[in-house]
């Protein structure tokens, strides 16, 4: 009876194996980061169409280097449970198609920035890319100190947009890049931490493992998030947004400092996963802050 009942189950159709491969969740926060950065380049001279086309290609970038990375790591997702399901390791996709989606996305996401935008854009584009993929992918097998391309890699969509949105890159647009730089840590320390099993069960170099591992993990954690309570205030004063912004960014900081200390001091799965829940409520909170003060 299981196995008829087993038969008789609908397939899931293709797209969805391909919709998971482009890692949604993190091309939305991607998308989300480009827009604040292209609504701080662009000020009062907004172009709807011209950022909904620097939004078109930096999500397809997004998407290609979420298929590329799943396509890279596919042998040691299966031997993790939390990745185990993804569309690779799983049998719902083969390794050809899931190349072939992720070259077309990045090539094409790169080619509308660089094409419709500017060269600038395409050019942050690129290395964002190749950072993620080409460093902060293959490292993770080497060394713990992967997350630091990773960050700057998940750093960069600010600047994709401000450069979009003014084919340049300026210091208000490398305020936004320090925040998201600092807040990464944090985020992945906590992941890492909750994960940690499955990463070592996979071979990857992923704090807290390694010698002194939870000792790095804990200063690493504690220390970027007390970073980022003045880094977050960087875009008031870089004329961005007023007062109001700054309090409250000043404030969300605070409280992602706090959660960053409770886990070094504790240093358990029940604070770690605490630390990720406030690393993920973070961004959105802080970018509507932005948006509302401008």
């Amino acid at each position: 009876m299981g196995v008829a009942a087993a038969a008789s189950a609908p397939a899931l159709p293709a797209w969805r194996a391909y919709a998971e491969l482009a890692k949604p969740g993190i091309t939305l926060v991607v998308v989300m980061t480009a827009t604040a950065g292209y609504l701080a380049g662009a000020g009062p001279a907004l172009e709807m169409k011209a950022l909904l086309v620097c939004l078109a290609g930096t999500a397809l970038a997004s998407a290609g280097a979420g298929a590329l990375n799943m396509t890279m790591e596919r042998a040691s997702d299966a031997l993790m449970n939390r990745t185990r399901g993804r569309p690779l390791p799983s049998g719902r996709l083969d390794t050809l198609s899931a190349l072939a989606f992720g070259v077309a996305t990045s090539v094409s996401g790169v080619a509308v920035l660089s094409v419709l935008c500017n060269p600038a854009a395409g050019a942050v584009s690129a290395l964002t890319l190749a950072l993620y993929v080409f460093l902060y992918t293959p490292l993770k097998r080497v060394s713990a100190w992967c997350m630091v391309p990773g960050a700057i890699s998940g750093a960069l969509p600010p600047l994709i947009g401000y450069a979009a949105a003014t084919g340049t890159i300026r210091w208000p647009g490398l305020t936004l890049f320090s925040i998201l730089f600092l807040w990464q840590f944090p985020h992945i320390v906590a992941l890492a931490w909750m994960y940690r099993e499955d990463y070592e069960r996979a071979g990857l170099q992923m704090l807290p493992g390694g010698p002194h591992g939870e000792l790095k993990s804990a200063l690493l954690a504690a220390g970027a998030a007390l970073l980022l309570i003045p880094a977050a205030v960087l875009p008031m004063q870089a004329g961005l947004a007023g007062p109001v912004y700054g309090c409250g960014a000043a404030v969300l900081s605070s409280a992602y400092a706090a959660a960053g200390l409770r886990f070094a001091v504790r240093r358990d799965r029940s604070s770690a996963r605490a630390l990720f829940f406030t690393s993920i409520s973070y961004v959105p909170f802080l970018l509507v802050l932005l948006a509302a003060g401008r």
